[in-house]
């Protein structure tokens, strides 16, 4: 489960921060930091802006703004069709 995985990776990554932020390179830093776009809830956004504005990674403000953007846009796509989903799956044979 993607999902899963990806939570669990990030739990991970915040656990073991100084061993992680020591293998960094500027563009792993970058990949890291960009790779939180990934999340889709407001709870899963705060946290990852909280954690990077406290653990700082050089050349990473760019990455971390188009990950935020991307959560973002992952929550207004999915408040915008939950109810769509909803309503297709309740049509659908059981």
């Amino acid at each position: 489960d993607v999902d899963a995985n990806r939570d669990q990776t990030w739990k991970y990554i915040k656990s073991h921060w100084d061993a992680v932020h020591t293998l960094l390179t500027p563009e792993l830093g970058g990949a890291l930091v960009g790779s939180a776009g990934s999340f889709c809830s407001t709870d899963a956004r705060d946290d990852v802006k909280s954690f990077f504005a406290e653990h700082r990674v050089p050349d990473s403000d760019r990455p971390l703004k188009h990950a935020i953007e991307s959560i973002d846009g992952c929550i207004e796509l999915r408040s915008l069709q939950q109810p769509n989903l909803d309503k297709w799956v309740a049509t659908q044979p059981k």
